[in-house]
């Protein structure tokens, strides 16, 4: 504005609302001015790195420090210190539909996880599939880390041998909400139906299912690796479901028993990629004739 308009320094401050002191000021490096300040709180937090701004303002101020908690505030921040804070994962309107029973098989599917871990006290997870038709378990996928990439390739595996359902019922976990999954339901023409959150009823099936595999397998076992967690899985998938086929078996029509079979659990193995068949769940033969003996 001097270079300008050719006026004063007191009319230029004056226009633009400057102190003459402050224009005067030699302009001096913040981390220089304040070389104590941040010398201070670089040796807090070598003590205590999780503290927040607020508790290294107490902690200075009982120290003696005579600064003031506005200038440790505005050094702590300069300095990058500051926690980022945990949002609220804001979820879309969920709609309430009630558990129904489907008509027929490989209508509606329930999916979810459920986390254990080994006596070592390292977590893995199970990723289970059920149909609501017949509490038919059709997958359960072990391993430490279970991304949206392995639940659609469990869901691509499980395509190979059956017919897609068409809804399947999950929670609002990160999983179930990513956009690959979504884009895997649109292409193959499948429903992900969320349930509202908080709201564990809605899907029932499965909520009677984990109480079942927490009973037979999780609590009863100490387990070591991924392989003894599916073969205990394997076993007692076996005899929770044949037991629950039998004792079931009344209320299904003979003519429709067929549909009510149940087929062989599939787990993945992590060492070719390829899944694995620990055989048969189920003797055929052998339920049958258990049912034709009862039937008289």
């Amino acid at each position: 504005m001097q270079a300008t308009y050719g006026v004063s320094v007191v009319w230029s401050c004056d226009a633009v609302g400057l102190a003459r002191s402050a224009y005067y000021r030699a302009p001096v490096d913040w981390q220089v001015r304040d070389a104590d300040v941040i010398a201070a709180l670089n040796e807090l937090l070598d003590t205590h790195p999780r503290w927040g701004v607020w508790k290294d303002i107490d902690r200075l101020q009982a120290l003696g420090h005579p600064w003031n908690h506005k200038r440790i505030d505005r050094i702590y921040r300069q300095l990058g210190l500051n926690h980022p804070r945990r949002t609220k994962r804001h979820l879309p309107t969920r709609a309430s539909l009630p558990v129904f029973m489907p008509e027929a098989p490989n209508a509606v599917w329930s999916a979810d996880f459920m986390s254990d871990a080994f006596s070592h006290g390292t977590r893995f997870l199970t990723f289970n599939i059920i149909d609501n038709f017949n509490r038919e378990v059709l997958a359960i996928e072990v391993d430490t880390s279970l991304r949206t990439e392995r639940v659609i390739r469990v869901l691509d595996r499980l395509k190979v041998d059956r017919e897609l359902p068409h809804m399947i019922r999950v929670d609002n976990g990160p999983e179930f909400l990513s956009q690959q999954l979504q884009e895997w339901g649109k292409a193959n023409r499948v429903l992900i139906y969320h349930i509202q959150p908080g709201r564990p009823t809605q899907n029932a099936f499965f909520e009677r299912f984990n109480c079942g595999y927490r009973n037979e397998v999780s609590d009863l076992y100490l387990f070591r690796s991924l392989e003894q967690v599916r073969e205990i899985t394997c076993r007692g998938c076996r005899f929770t479901m044949s037991n629950a086929l039998l004792f079931h078996f009344k209320a299904w029509h003979p003519v429709r028993m067929h549909h009510h079979r149940l087929e062989t659990l599939t787990i993945n193995c992590p060492l070719d990629g390829e899944a694995y068949t620990p055989g048969s769940l189920i003797d055929v033969e052998l339920l049958d004739s258990t049912i034709n003996r009862l039937r008289i």
